[in-house]
């Protein structure tokens, strides 16, 4: 992908929290039995983040891109809140859907739009 280096390079710029949200939530296969060998994760479920690709693809600068890894962070940790990690649960998948947040300008959706009115997403 054109983008991917971009997005290697916010990841990196990113805080510390967001970096291990992004790799311990990405690292969850959904498949009972299977992890990577560099994760000590194990259980479920397994969040598919739909639309998140779509997300990544419009951000146009490096900020735009920490800012949307920053906000799909937060959408992996609100799918936590509502399905904590279970080591039961391992081999099930749940998917957040975020069709809202990807239609907003992510400058708008993480700081408020640029009229100064506050937004709001939610899962």
């Amino acid at each position: 992908q054109a983008g991917a280096s971009r997005v290697v390079e916010a990841f990196e710029q990113s805080s510390s929290s967001v970096r291990s949200i992004l790799g311990e939530e990405m690292a969850l296969t959904g498949i009972e039995g299977q992890s990577f060998l560099r994760s000590q994760f194990r259980g479920g479920p397994a969040f598919l983040v739909y639309y998140g690709p779509a997300l990544l693809q419009r951000c146009g600068s490096a900020s735009e891109m920490r800012r949307a890894l920053t906000a799909l962070a937060a959408v992996y940790l609100a799918g936590r809140q509502l399905w904590p990690m279970e080591e039961a649960r391992w081999g099930e998948t749940a998917t957040l859907e975020i069709s809202g947040l990807k239609a907003l300008d992510i400058g708008d959706a993480i700081g408020g739009s640029a009229a100064g009115e506050p937004r709001g997403w939610g899962l």
